[in-house]
């Protein structure tokens, strides 16, 4: 990650089904947020439907229109560069297989703070690499947004424990060397796939 480049957003968020992947925990907290930083930035990548929760309706009954931005679905390219100029990213998700877009926010140096379902426990280790919260609890997600918000070096710590454990764990390599291990734990001898092969 690029030294030079300006954190100009607090909070990032990627959520293809926002009711699913937290997107109201997520407004809910930054509305709480907003009293102690009136300029606080939250970027939404992904879409909000309307039949789970009009998201459009409390951003504007609460003023948020300048704190939230709801970009809907981008690039690859403009993903990556708001990852980069992000503090924190946070994935309240209700249920997940694979913690994919937290290892990315990890990849670039960022401290996370997710759920404790699916996968996510795996990637995330409360207190060493970001914080885990029950789904759902919005108070929780607040309280630690505030906390790596006013500790950036605790912040920074965080991210940077987290990139480490994505080249350990995480990479293209330990990801097939963990599959063949499960894989072969459950195969006959004879039909054991060697790692070269």
């Amino acid at each position: 990650v690029p030294e030079k480049v300006k954190k100009e957003i607090d909070i990032m968020f990627i959520g293809s089904r926002f009711e699913i992947k937290g997107g109201k925990e997520v407004i809910f907290a930054v509305n709480i947020l907003k009293k102690k930083y009136p300029d606080i930035k939250c970027v939404m990548v992904g879409k909000p439907s309307r039949l789970d929760y009009d998201y459009d309706k409390f951003i504007k009954e609460n003023n948020l229109q300048e704190n939230i931005n709801i970009l809907g679905h981008v690039s690859k390219d403009k993903l990556n560069e708001c990852l980069i100029k992000a503090k924190i990213f946070v994935n309240p998700t209700h249920q997940e297989m694979i913690a994919q877009t937290a290892t990315e926010a990890m990849a670039v140096k960022l401290p996370v703070i997710s759920s404790d379902v699916g996968g996510m426990t795996e990637a995330v280790e409360h207190e060493k690499t970001g914080f885990i919260i029950k789904a759902e609890d919005y108070i929780s997600l607040a309280k630690y947004i505030d906390f790596l918000l006013s500790n950036p070096e605790k912040a920074k710590e965080f991210g940077e424990n987290g990139f480490k454990k994505v080249k350990a764990e995480f990479t293209e390599n330990e990801m097939v060397k963990k599959y063949l291990r499960v894989y072969n734990s459950i195969l006959r001898d004879d039909k054991k796939i060697r790692e070269n092969d």
